[in-house]
């Protein structure tokens, strides 16, 4: 994966050097959207190959690019800035690697979360992970396709969106 990253840096319009890095993979406006226009294609290039990365070997960078992913569309500058300090963070950590491991097999947890209402159009977000003991597989992150009314309803549908994959 170290490689993948690797080349992934390299084909991104920016370069970086050793010390640009980020210590989270978004800031805290991840969620706030402008209206300037970029190039979309670049955009949604370096989009797709970051959700193939989430899905093989990261799922620490899931909800980062679940968010980038809904922004394709329509990408604006913001959201440029909000990518290119993804790729920073994964410069920062381009050695981190997927680690798995059993405690007991008989034992399998399952955590479901929802954020209420954190997209532009309110609707809300829902992250799930398996577990069997030493990290997670399979973790998800995906915007809910439905818009609630509380937190508690947010809940409830995340609970509902992953429940075919927990039976």
């Amino acid at each position: 994966m170290d490689n993948y990253v690797k080349e992934m840096l390299n084909e991104f319009p920016k370069i970086f050097g050793s010390n640009d890095t980020a210590q989270t993979p978004a800031s805290s406006n991840l969620l706030v959207a402008s209206y300037l226009t970029i190039t979309k294609e670049s955009y949604t290039t370096h989009t797709w190959r970051n959700a193939f990365l989430s899905k093989l070997a990261r799922p620490d960078i899931q909800l980062t690019v679940a968010v980038l992913s809904t922004r394709m569309k329509n990408p604006t500058n913001q959201d440029w800035l909000k990518l290119e300090r993804f790729m920073k963070y994964l410069n920062g950590t381009r050695t981190f690697h997927l680690t798995v491991g059993i405690d007991d097999i008989k034992i399998i947890k399952w955590y479901v979360d929802a954020s209420y209402g954190v997209h532009e159009d309110f609707r809300s977000h829902t992250g799930s992970v398996m577990s069997i003991g030493i990290g997670a597989l399979p973790a998800g992150s995906t915007k809910q396709k439905l818009n609630t009314r509380s937190s508690t309803e947010a809940e409830l549908a995340g609970v509902d969106d992953v429940i075919a994959k927990i039976l």
